[in-house]
C-alpha cells in the first residue's frame, strides 16, 4: 500500500464466522478469521504487526510485508470493504498469498462451494490478478483463476464449486485448504474479504454434542444434538438416543431431551465413575441415518491433592481437593503418599467410600477433642474404607467413634491414639475384610480400646503396645480374624502393653495360633470360652490343653490370664488323618499302599480302621501311616507341594517319603515323628511356620536326608 494513506479512526474487529447449527441445504464450514478482522487495526494502517490470525503464508509470501491485514479508507474503496478489514497481498512478481487448512475433511459424495470477495483498491495503480483455490492434500480440487474483471475501488464475488469426483477417492478424509493468491502480474495489490465455504452433505452428520462433564451429583446431564446436519436439501426428522450403551436407541428422543439427574444416569442407565459413552441416531427426510457419539464424564470422587498435614486441619481447606471438600455421596481418595489431617467440628459427613492409596495416611484430631473430625472416615453402615499397601489411620483424640467397614488390599494399620492425648474407644461394628494383616496400636495413656463387634476376614491380627496401652475386645464370633493373633509389647514398661479380651465364643479362629510376647503380668481376659490351634508365649510353644486363671480348674492355671476371667482357653490336640488308598474298605489298600501325597488326592480317612469316608489332606493335621493294619510292607509316598502337618506317626510298615514337584513338609506346631517299627526315611525338606520343636520317638529307625529348618 502507498505510505501516503492517513490514519483516520479505529474500527472494531468483527468476530470469526462460526459453524451454523441450523439444518439447511448448504451448511457453512468453520473458517478462522474469515473476514480478516483479527488483529484489529487503525484505518489506513498496515505493517509487520498486522499478520492475519489463522492464516498462513503461501508460496513463500512474507507475512506483514507482502501479505497483511489492512483497514482501507474511502479512497481505497468508496463503498467500503464488505467487512472492516481486508486481507491484502502486495508482491512484485510470482504467485503468493494466504492459505488456511481447515478442520473439515473431504468426504465422498459431498459438494462444496467457496465464495470470496476480491477487491481492487482505487489508490493503487494496476491490478495483479488473483487466484482462489480449494485444495485437499496439495491437490487443487477447484479454482477461480482470475476469471472476473475487478474494477478500481470495487469488490466482486469469486465463486467456485466442487462436486466429489470418485477419481479422487484417495483424498477422502484429507483436510480441506483455502488458498488466496495474487498472480503477480503487476507490482500491485489484491484484497480479499468475507471468505465463506459451504458444504452440501451426501449423507447426514450426527453430533451427540459434548464432551459432557458432571463434576458432582448435584449436576444434571443436558444433551444437545443441534450440531447434527441432514443430507442435501433434507431436514432432520428424528433424534434417538442410546444412553445405556446397549446398542438400542430407545432411551430418549429429541434434539435436546429433558435433563437427566446424576442419580438416574447411574441407576437407570448404568453409568459409572469416569468416562461413559452416549450415542445419538438421526434420521432425515431423505430416510438417511447417521450415528454420533460423545463422552459423559461422571466425577463421583474428590481427591486430596494438598500438602501433608503437620499440626493443623488440612482436610477442610477447599484448595486441597480437586473436586471440593468431601460431602454428599462423593467417594474420597487420598492420593499416594498424602497425609491429610481432619481436625474440625465442622468437618462435613459423606456417604461415599474412602480410599487410601499406597503409603497414604489419615490423621483424625490433634491436641484437643473435636469429635466432628471423625466424619472424615465416612458414614458407618454406608461408607467403606479401602486401605492399600503401606496405609494407616491414626486417631489423636478420645471419643467412641463407630468405624465404617474396612477393606484391606494389603497389610495396614489403625492407631487409636498417640502421644499423651486420651485415646479413642472405637467401635468396629462393621466387617474388616481382606486376607491381610491388621496392625492395631494404642497410646501412652492406656485408654485405647478396639471393640471388634463383627466377624472379620483379616488373615492375622497384630496388637502392638509399642506406642502405648491397648485393649482389644473380641466381642463376636470370628471377630479376631481367620488366622493368628499376636500381642507384642515392650518389656518392663507398664504403660506400653496390649491386652486381649475374649468376650464371645469362637472369637478367634480354631486354626489360629495366639502368640504373646513381653513381661506384662496380664495378657488375656477370658470372658467366653474359645478354642485355638496353638499357643506361643515369648517364643515357646505351649502344650495342648486347657488354660485358665489361677484356681480355675484348668489343666494349666496361669497368672497371665486375668483373675476376673470366667472362662477357659483350649489349645486343641491337632486332629489326625489316616493314609488310605481303598476308600471306605477296611485297611489302607494292601501291604504296600504307595501313592502321591498332594493337595487333591482323596487318600485320607478320619477312621483308624479305614472304614470312614476319604478326603483330601487337611493342612495342620497329624499324618498317620496307615489306616487299618494291612500296610506292613515297604512302600514309597511321593510328596508334591508343601504339606502342613502337626506330627507324623508311622505305626506299621516302612515308608520312604520322596520329594516330588515342590514337595516339602511344614510344621504348624511343636511336632513329633513317631516311628513305631521298621525304617522310615524322609527326603523332603522340613520347615516351620514359626518357632517349632521337632521330636523323634518310637523304636523304629528314622533317616532325614531333606533340608531341615525347625
Amino acid at each position: 500500500m502507498k505510505p501516503s494513506r492517513i490514519i483516520s479512526f479505529l474500527r472494531l474487529a468483527a468476530l470469526p464466522l462460526l459453524l451454523s447449527m441450523a439444518a439447511r441445504a448448504q451448511q457453512p464450514v468453520t473458517i478462522t478469521n474469515p473476514a480478516f478482522e483479527l488483529p484489529p487495526v487503525l484505518e489506513s494502517y498496515f505493517g509487520f504487526d498486522t499478520i492475519p490470525i489463522g492464516w498462513s503464508s503461501q508460496n513463500g509470501a512474507i507475512m506483514g510485508a507482502e501479505v497483511y491485514v489492512y483497514n482501507p479508507t474511502n479512497d481505497d474503496f468508496p463503498a467500503q470493504a464488505p467487512q472492516v478489514n481486508v486481507g491484502a497481498v502486495y508482491v512484485a512478481s510470482g504467485e503468493k498469498g494466504f492459505s488456511q487448512s481447515l478442520a473439515t475433511t473431504l468426504q465422498a459424495g459431498d459438494s462444496y462451494q467457496l465464495t470470496v470477495k476480491v477487491g481492487n483498491a482505487d489508490t493503487i495503480t494496476g491490478f495483479p490478478g488473483y487466484r482462489v483455490q480449494l485444495v485437499a492434500n496439495g491437490t487443487v480440487l477447484a479454482e477461480d483463476n482470475n476469471t472476473l474483471t475487478v474494477g478500481e475501488g470495487l469488490f466482486v464475488t469469486s465463486t467456485i464449486n466442487y462436486v466429489y469426483d470418485p477419481a479422487q477417492e484417495a483424498l477422502v478424509g484429507q483436510p480441506l485448504q483455502i488458498r488466496l493468491l495474487s498472480k503477480g502480474l503487476a507490482n500491485s495489490e489484491v484484497a480479499f474479504d468475507d471468505v465463506q465455504l459451504f458444504v452440501v452433505l451426501a449423507n447426514p452428520f450426527a453430533s451427540a454434542g459434548g464432551p459432557y462433564y458432571l463434576p458432582n451429583p448435584a449436576v444434571s446431564l443436558s444433551l444437545n444434538a443441534s450440531a447434527s446436519l441432514p443430507s442435501g436439501t433434507a431436514s432432520i426428522t428424528l433424534y434417538e438416543w442410546d444412553l445405556d450403551n446397549d446398542g438400542q436407541f430407545d432411551d430418549a428422543t429429541g434434539v435436546a431431551p429433558a435433563a437427566i439427574s446424576y442419580s438416574n444416569l447411574q441407576t437407570v442407565y448404568g453409568m459409572v465413575d469416569g468416562s461413559n459413552t452416549v450415542r445419538v441416531r438421526i434420521t432425515d427426510s431423505a430416510a438417511k441415518t447417521a450415528i454420533g457419539e460423545a463422552t459423559v464424564e461422571l466425577v463421583t470422587s474428590t481427591k486430596y491433592t494438598g500438602q501433608n498435614g503437620t499440626n493443623n486441619d488440612t482436610w477442610n481447606i477447599l484448595t486441597n481437593w480437586d473436586n471440593g471438600i468431601p460431602s454428599g455421596d462423593l467417594d474420597v481418595v487420598i492420593l499416594t503418599g498424602k497425609a491429610p489431617i481432619a481436625w474440625s467440628n465442622s468437618t462435613p459427613s459423606f456417604t461415599g467410600n474412602l480410599t487410601l492409596q499406597n503409603n497414604a495416611r489419615m490423621v483424625i484430631g490433634w491436641t484437643e477433642q473435636r469429635l466432628g473430625s471423625y466424619n472424615a472416615l465416612g458414614t458407618p453402615g454406608v461408607s467403606k474404607i479401602i486401605m492399600n499397601p503401606g496405609t494407616s489411620i491414626l486417631t489423636r483424640m478420645s471419643g467412641t467413634p463407630i468405624i465404617p467397614e474396612i477393606q484391606l488390599l494389603a497389610n495396614a494399620s489403625f492407631s487409636l491414639g498417640t502421644s499423651t492425648q486420651t485415646g479413642a474407644q472405637a467401635q468396629f461394628n462393621y466387617p474388616i475384610t481382606g486376607a491381610h494383616q491388621l496392625l492395631l496400636q494404642g497410646n501412652n495413656q492406656g485408654s485405647c480400646v478396639a471393640n471388634l463387634n463383627a466377624s472379620n476376614g483379616f488373615s492375622s491380627l497384630l496388637a502392638s503396645g509399642s506406642e502405648g496401652g491397648l485393649t482389644i475386645k473380641g466381642n463376636a464370633s470370628g471377630s479376631l480374624g481367620t488366622g493368628d493373633v499376636t500381642l507384642a509389647q515392650r518389656d518392663n514398661n507398664t504403660t506400653c502393653y496390649a491386652i486381649l479380651e475374649i468376650n464371645a465364643a469362637n472369637a478367634m479362629a480354631d486354626t489360629g495360633t495366639l502368640n504373646i510376647s513381653g513381661t506384662a503380668t496380664t495378657y488375656l481376659r477370658m470372658n467366653a470360652s474359645d478354642t485355638i490351634a496353638g499357643l506361643i508365649i515369648n517364643g515357646v510353644q505351649q502344650p495342648n490343653g486347657t488354660y485358665g486363671k489361677i484356681g480355675s480348674g484348668a489343666q494349666f492355671p496361669v497368672s497371665w490370664i486375668a483373675s476376673t476371667s470366667t472362662s477357659i482357653l483350649t489349645v486343641a490336640v491337632p486332629p489326625v488323618g489316616y493314609w488310605d488308598l481303598n476308600g471306605t474298605s477296611a485297611g489302607a489298600g494292601g501291604t504296600s499302599p504307595a501313592g502321591t501325597w498332594n493337595n487333591s488326592n482323596v487318600f485320607w480317612n478320619t477312621n483308624t480302621a479305614g472304614t470312614g469316608s476319604v478326603a483330601a489332606w487337611t493342612p495342620g493335621h497329624t499324618a498317620i501311616f496307615s489306616a487299618g493294619s494291612d500296610a506292613t510292607g515297604s512302600y514309597a509316598v511321593e510328596v508334591v507341594g508343601t504339606q502342613d502337618i502337626s506330627g507324623l506317626l508311622i505305626r506299621n510298615g516302612s515308608v520312604a517319603f520322596n520329594q516330588g514337584a515342590g514337595g516339602a513338609m511344614r510344621l504348624t506346631s511343636d511336632s513329633t515323628i513317631n516311628v513305631v517299627t521298621g525304617s522310615t526315611s524322609i527326603a523332603t525338606p522340613i520347615s516351620q511356620n514359626s518357632m517349632r520343636a521337632l521330636t523323634k520317638s518310637g523304636a523304629g529307625t528314622l533317616t532325614i536326608s531333606g533340608a531341615l529348618s525347625h
